[in-house]
């Protein structure tokens, strides 16, 4: 999925090592929109002009189809964060309850846009 330039892929670390976590509310916004990916929930409002480009209603009910049936986290831990092109991004290393883990990049521009999200397998 082109939502984030591959420079920020190759940077994520490869085993998860968590480390502190940022403000509460920038954690509780990234699992409230990996949950809308998994539930084809978006809301437009809060996505830049590109990122409501990319994300179209099929693209969500795809990301829906395959990652909803895993449910919530069981953990949601912050591998990385820093900015790339103008948005600050977080990367989280999510488990799930079956064993599935997975990373989630969730990105956020100077005006609070969602200007980038992704899934990662860990490495």
């Amino acid at each position: 999925m082109p939502f984030l330039p591959a420079a920020i892929v190759a940077q994520v670390s490869p085993a998860p090592s968590p480390s502190p976590s940022p403000d509460a509310a920038v954690a509780a916004r990234a699992r409230e929109w990996l949950h809308r990916l998994q539930t084809a929930d978006i809301d437009r409002t809060q996505l830049t002009a590109t990122m409501n480009q990319l994300l179209t209603d099929q693209l969500a009910k795809t990301l829906a189809a395959q990652f909803g049936p895993l449910g919530d986290p069981v953990s949601f831990d912050l591998l990385q964060s820093g900015t790339e092109a103008g948005s600050q991004y977080y990367v989280y290393h999510a488990a799930f309850k079956d064993g599935t883990a997975l990373n989630f990049v969730y990105a956020v521009d100077a005006r609070g846009k969602v200007s980038g999200l992704r899934f990662i397998p860990p490495q």
